[in-house]
């Protein structure tokens, strides 16, 4: 059962995530990932036998597959329908730490970030990266794509946010703090990026001027993870608080 399930292994999960439309969410542990629905006790689906483990995941827009990002660098994508992964993707040679998808106009795209710093955007059609973003020199943390899906963000362990066009890869802008990113988010309608940082406050940037509006205090413990209500609340989530 799901709840007997966390509590035996929380020590164990490396990572969770929840589908956009929120019927169905997602946990990996060494042994594989499985995918829940909501207030269902036992897993709909599992995945096993990776050659290496999964580390981070995320869901697809249309809520079909799970994109998951491994120790070894590949990206797995799982597909829900067919209970089968119905694609590899070979493109870092350290691991994929984060990765991230939404829906572009002509091709669904994903991106994904490594522990060398690097970021690859890539056409989930053709299985191919169409861009390579090089800009940071350690492990990228976070992405997120603008709501327009034409910039894409990415925030790494030295402090530097940077923003790319998706289509050109050309860098828009490089946002430097003297502390780590833990996680961001775009706002989903002002010119504004919400993020959390090693010091455990969050930073509110101007994406106009490219400076810091203003920072919340610190919390007791690492932010985890920043999601915006509408354009003027947000929810933020740590080791052990919930804030809106």
């Amino acid at each position: 059962m799901f709840k007997d399930y966390i509590t035996e292994n929380a020590s164990k999960i490396n990572c969770a995530s929840l589908s956009q439309k929120a019927s169905y969410f997602s946990t990996a542990d060494e042994k594989g990932v499985k995918v829940w629905g909501i207030n269902v006790e036992e897993p709909l689906l599992k995945f096993s036998n990776f050659q290496s483990e999964v580390i981070c995941s995320v869901f697809d827009y249309n809520c079909q597959k799970v994109c998951c990002g491994t120790y070894g660098g590949s990206i797995l994508v799982l597909d829900i329908n067919t209970n089968k992964v119905s694609m590899q993707l070979k493109g870092h040679k350290s691991s994929c730490c984060v990765v991230k998808t939404t829906e572009s106009q002509d091709s669904p795209i994903l991106a994904s970030g490594s522990s060398d710093g690097k970021v690859k955007i890539w056409d989930m059609r053709s299985q191919e990266p169409i861009k390579i973003l090089e800009g940071h020199q350690t492990t990228i943390k976070a992405l997120d794509f603008s709501p327009d899906n034409s910039w894409i963000g990415s925030g790494s362990d030295d402090g530097y946010l940077e923003i790319y066009e998706t289509k050109s890869g050309k860098q828009e802008a490089q946002m430097k703090f003297n502390k780590g990113i833990t996680c961001f988010k775009f706002n989903p309608v002002n010119y504004l990026l919400a993020a959390g940082y090693a010091d455990n406050r969050i930073r509110l940037w101007n994406l106009e001027t490219f400076q810091i509006l203003q920072e919340t205090q610190s919390d007791f413990s690492s932010i985890k993870s920043i999601k915006f209500i509408d354009e003027n609340k947000m929810v933020s989530a740590s080791s052990d608080l919930l804030k809106v």
